[in-house]
């Protein structure tokens, strides 16, 4: 009968009433389709005129339906979410998954929640045909749809700017129950959720079933936090809720994962000021994980080798991070030098392992010298001498190099400063293998003409050797001294192949050297 399947019976009896011999027709019919899904509803079908049941043509009377022994009204019906009505032949009744009148019981199955719904559904089905005045039809009939997986709804409420996750987690009937929640593979306890501002509760709906209302804080420690660059995060929760059927105390899982961007974050700020032992920068934290920034001296990742090595000094606080340069360490680069002192900067840099964000700053200091001898890669020379001591007293303005021409740039009353190059002034180079050795010195000299010069002055008693060593062919680095002590060449392929040698201490010659500044 359409594509209802319908068993029918039919009988004749015969039986003898006094000397009259009668004949009875019996005809029974059974709509055997059973329940099936289609979409969200239970549907099924029955032929709405079975034969031998009805005599062409017929009037409809009445069609009506009822659950669990009562019969439906049209309004309750319709609350209901009930639906009947003819497609080709056929009638179709049309019962939501779950709703009201029917019996749900929860299973799991392979690991996954599923349900079995169950309604008693009776039809009466009332006409006028050609044969009867009135004919009623009854069917009563088990509806059942066994083991449908029900996926589990994330409703996400979270309001980014109220700093916290909220969502539910729906719809449950009464038969399950949570019971466990892991959090970033942490199991939690309820002691712990309330002392850390963990919500969940419990929201009850008319058609018996329920919801768990979920809220968390994004400062949570097991909230994850990533920075994604221009003062976006992102905040991802991710948790297992566990969950029980009863009573026979089935189990599943139910993953849940939920992410927030939000303009939240605090950069860290970089700072710096002088010290007499070198350059000392502050790094603000800020409020992204100071594991996601990477610290850059100088061009230079600072790790634990290059503290350790060259005498950086690392102190965390609470708020920020001290990070002091001494004086002559690889990072700090050379500005100049002059009467005031020796002009360094210090570039730090933050920069963001996963954005590549960098936060920068440059920190200028003066430090006082009184000699220093700077041998520059573009072939220049700065040398700064210091005549006190000397006796008998020498003039700093009356100094010069091996050129007598080569007069100071600036003087004060016991210090001259010099700025030459390698290939002027009176320098001598001299090939040692695969360097040059460029010498010149600071000496005094005389004012008077010398046939006016005391006798005991014919010679300069004040003398200062300065040099500077550079490769015959490569490029040339930047090298400090103390003017009091020439370099050699093995001298300067050692220093070359140690990187940066240690502070100078008192006694040494040797300065650290400094990369060339700008």
């Amino acid at each position: 009968m359409g594509e209802a399947l319908v068993e029918v019976v039919s009988a004749t009896i015969l039986y003898k009433l006094r000397w009259t011999l009668l004949t009875v027709d019996l005809s029974v019919a059974c709509t055997m389709s059973p329940a099936q899904m289609d979409g969200s509803d239970v549907l099924w079908s029955v032929p709405l005129d079975i034969p031998p049941l009805v005599q062409l043509p017929t009037i409809e009377k009445s069609l009506k339906v009822g659950v669990g022994g009562r019969y439906l009204t049209e309004c309750v019906a319709h609350q209901r979410g009930y639906v009947i009505h003819e497609n080709n032949g056929t009638l179709e009744i049309r019962i939501p998954f779950r709703a009201e009148g029917g019996f749900v019981k929860s299973q799991v199955v392979d690991g996954l929640y599923s349900q079995s719904y169950s309604v008693d559904v009776f039809l009466l089905h009332e006409w006028e045909d050609a044969a009867w005045g009135l004919t009623q039809q009854r069917t009563f009939r088990n509806l059942v749809i066994n083991h449908l997986p029900q996926p589990i709804t994330l409703l996400d409420l979270t309001e980014p700017t109220e700093g916290e996750f909220s969502f539910s987690l729906c719809c449950f009937p009464h038969d399950v129950s949570l019971v466990n929640i892991s959090i970033a593979g942490q199991p939690m306890l309820w002691e712990d959720m309330e002392n850390s501002k963990i919500q969940l509760s419990h929201n009850s709906f008319p058609n018996n079933t329920y919801t768990y209302q979920f809220q968390m804080p994004f400062s949570h420690p097991l909230v994850s936090q990533k920075y994604l660059g221009k003062r976006l995060r992102r905040y991802s929760f991710s948790g297992v809720f566990s969950f029980v059927v009863s009573p026979v105390g089935e189990t599943f899982d139910y993953p849940a994962t939920v992410e927030v961007k939000l303009q939240d974050a605090v950069l860290p700020v970089l700072e710096g000021e002088c010290t007499e032992r070198g350059v000392r920068t502050l790094a603000y934290y800020g409020n992204v994980d100071s594991s996601e920034w990477s610290l850059y001296v100088g061009g230079m990742k600072l790790d634990w080798e290059l503290v350790e090595q060259y005498g950086f000094t690392l102190e965390p606080k609470e708020l920020h991070l001290i990070l002091e340069v001494p004086l002559f360490a690889p990072g700090m680069a050379y500005e100049g030098l002059g009467l005031q002192g020796l002009l360094v900067s210090v570039l730090t840099s933050l920069v963001h392992v996963g954005t590549g964000e960098e936060q920068t700053h440059v920190q200028h200091c003066v430090f006082p010298v009184k000699e220093l001898l700077v041998c520059l890669p573009d072939g220049r020379v700065v040398v700064m001498v210091d005549t006190s001591g000397i006796s008998p007293p020498v003039n700093p303005n009356h100094t010069a190099l091996l050129d007598p021409s080569c007069r100071p740039q600036e003087t004060d009353q016991s210090r001259a400063l010099y700025s030459f190059s390698i290939d002027s002034c009176g320098t001598v180079a001299k090939y040692d293998g695969n360097h040059v050795i460029y010498t010149n010195e600071v000496r005094n000299i005389f004012p008077l003409s010398p046939h006016l010069r005391p006798l005991s002055h014919l010679h300069s008693h004040y003398r200062v050797p300065i040099g500077c060593v550079h490769p015959k062919n490569g490029n040339r680095t930047i090298a400090i001294f103390l003017p009091s002590s020439i370099p050699t060449a093995g001298h300067m392929h050692k220093t070359a192949s140690q990187s940066y040698p240690k502070q100078l201490k008192d006694g040494d010659q040797k300065l650290n050297s400094l990369p060339s500044g700008g």
